[in-house]
């Protein structure tokens, strides 16, 4: 599966604006993705793991969801001036990603 294109964000998270907030919803994705992947502890690939690959995973539907949650969040949050107020992800995102998550032993 391919990783959501900004269009596709903005869609999800109901920006209207043209190409004002492109590059920062761009940032965000890509962000989204590292965070993703640090999370379930694999490296993330858009459609095929490379052979020499042992902790990789394809992008599916379950991160798709994940990743709108994620930059939906930061999208509408991103005046956040107090680290109190910041979570790293939602339980939300959480649920989403824990059977995926790989566990260090």
């Amino acid at each position: 599966m391919n990783f959501p294109t900004v269009a596709q964000v903005k869609a999800h998270i109901r920006v209207e604006i043209d190409d004002e907030e492109d590059d920062l919803i761009q940032e965000y994705i890509e962000s989204a993705i590292l965070m993703i992947s640090r999370y379930i502890n694999q490296k993330i690939y858009e459609n095929e793991v490379p052979p020499e690959e042992s902790n990789g995973t394809i992008f599916d539907v379950t991160m798709r969801q994940a990743l709108y949650l994620i930059v939906g969040e930061w999208y509408r949050y991103r005046e956040n001036t107090s680290t109190s107020d910041m979570h790293p992800l939602s339980n939300g995102v959480k649920q989403l990603l824990d059977p995926i998550r790989k566990r260090n032993a």
